[in-house]
């Protein structure tokens, strides 16, 4: 399941979500330590509190709900085995496909790129075209619908875009939002469920969704992983690791003044950012990016892609942020 939220004025919207956080932060006396939430911010602000929570939750939505300037639209997916008995294709077109895979490993595999189908589909429906969308880090491989995005509208990637974008941040909250609902509720990914959850809280909604007829659309079709880096939001932010220890991702995730200051940083450029994978990045850095680095390694690389290699980028420490 996923959400997408269709605007006109992006400085509006932004406006009304910064204005929601600010009365939330204030209601509760909290301290409001950066821009953008995600969900799952907020539930570690609330703590064991779920019902403060899901309350905070619900009169987000219900304001994006009620917002003229807003159409909320819910996408889901189910399919049913007995319609794809031997799997779903792979690879290919048509009886040319190369791979059988059952149905719940496509799933599983949609899952990762599910936001893109999400946009995909509401904006085919609604026949719009040469819109700005954003989305989330995703992965996955090429699908005829991912073409077909791409071909017609401007796509921007944020990766960790949930913490740093209030448009992708809004939509997280409205998918946590929903699933909580309809695990309270006992419903599930039915549009009769979804259309009642909406109605219960007052909200209008567009409910789609995509299945069986749309599979040949949102299958891989090539054996390539999605180019992302075509539709990095520009400049693009990514943080040099130190490569001293196994998990150190994990180590600095768990760091919370460095990630505040990553995700203020991020805020402040406009853009998402990533920690670099040094044997494949730097094939798709662009002069203007940003390079943040975390230890004395770090810098060594970054001076090593200014200095020696004439990249054009704009070098900082982490704390320096």
């Amino acid at each position: 399941m996923g959400a997408c939220l269709c605007y006109g004025n992006p400085a509006s919207f932004t406006k009304s979500y910064n204005d929601f956080l600010d009365s939330f932060f204030k209601k509760y006396e909290l301290n409001k330590e950066k821009e953008v939430y995600s969900s799952r911010d907020v539930s570690e602000l609330f703590g064991t509190k779920r019902d403060e929570f899901l309350n905070f939750l619900e009169s987000f939505v219900k304001k994006i709900g009620n917002d003229e300037e807003v159409i909320l639209n819910i996408v889901y997916t189910t399919l049913t085995l007995k319609l794809i008995p031997d799997g779903v294709p792979y690879y290919g077109r048509g009886r040319y496909a190369t791979k059988i895979v059952p149905a719940t490993k496509f799933l599983s595999d949609l899952s990762q790129y599910y936001p893109y189908i999400c946009a995909w589909i509401v904006y085919k429906r609604a026949k719009i075209s040469r819109t700005a969308i954003y989305l989330d880090n995703l992965q996955g491989e090429v699908t005829e619908a991912w073409k077909e995005l791409i071909s017609n509208h401007t796509v921007w990637v944020l990766p960790n875009g949930d913490l740093c974008n209030p448009f992708i941040s809004a939509a997280d909250m409205c998918v946590r939002y929903i699933d909580e609902k309809l695990f309270a509720m006992k419903g599930g990914l039915y549009s009769d469920d979804l259309e009642k959850l909406c109605k219960d809280i007052g909200i209008e909604a567009r409910i789609h969704y995509v299945g069986h007829k749309e599979l040949d659309q949102i299958r891989p079709i090539e054996k390539f992983p999605l180019p992302l880096h075509f539709c990095y939001k520009r400049p693009m932010i990514f943080i040099l690791k130190e490569q001293l220890m196994e998990k150190e991702i994990e180590y600095v995730r768990k760091r919370r003044k460095l990630m505040l200051s990553l995700e203020k940083y991020a805020c402040k450029v406009g853009s998402g950012y990533k920690f670099i994978e040094y044997s494949k990045d730097y094939k798709f850095l662009k002069d203007g990016d940003h390079l943040v680095y975390l230890g004395p390694r770090g810098k060594e690389q970054a001076e090593y892609l200014t200095k020696n290699l004439g990249w054009n980028l704009n070098v900082r420490s982490i704390s320096e942020l």
